[in-house]
């Protein structure tokens, strides 16, 4: 039998639960609302992070191959890059090499925004697992690593980095 919870509520029964991907569904919303949250403050938006921390993992990266990577079509990238350039956080240069495309790279301002939102981003991790160990985090992450395999677009955007971390 389980506890009860610090506020005094019963434990959430699993037996309840009709469907663990409606659960990661309802999870992954109240994590979506929490981290924009979190990223506001530093004045960032999710997929303004996630394109930082490809091009802060990779150095100069061509249009087409971020846009790749964070599993964007080309306009969504020409409108993400848009605004970390006007930000100054990313620049955009011709390829010296082609000059058809572009090469975008993170500016040292994009670099120290990039470590602002990461620290975000670990705040709203602590917040919604602060009932875990350490321990459990690290095997619900396992888990979930996982299961996201089993989707190739999710194994190709966490292999390309668009939800990379600091080196831990």
């Amino acid at each position: 039998m389980s506890s009860p919870q610090p506020d005094g509520q019963s434990p959430l029964d699993p037996d309840r639960v009709a469907s663990i991907g409606l659960l990661l569904s309802k999870l992954g919303t109240a994590v979506d609302r929490r981290l924009a949250a979190a990223l506001e403050v530093v004045q960032l938006r999710p997929k303004h992070l996630g394109a930082l921390s490809v091009l802060g993992g990779h150095g100069a990266v061509s249009q087409q191959a971020l846009g790749e990577r964070l599993g964007v079509d080309a306009s969504a990238v020409v409108a993400i890059v848009d605004d970390l350039e006007r930000e100054g956080l990313a620049r955009r240069e011709r390829d010296p090499r082609d000059r058809r495309r572009h090469a975008i790279q993170v500016t040292p301002a994009g670099e120290r925004v990039l470590a602002r939102g990461y620290d975000a981003a670990g705040e709203v991790d602590d917040t919604m697992l602060a009932d875990l160990t350490a321990h459990e985090r690290e095997q619900l992450l396992t888990l979930l690593l996982r299961v996201a395999g089993t989707d190739p677009g999710l194994d190709r955007l966490i292999r390309a980095g668009a939800i990379a971390t600091p080196a831990r």
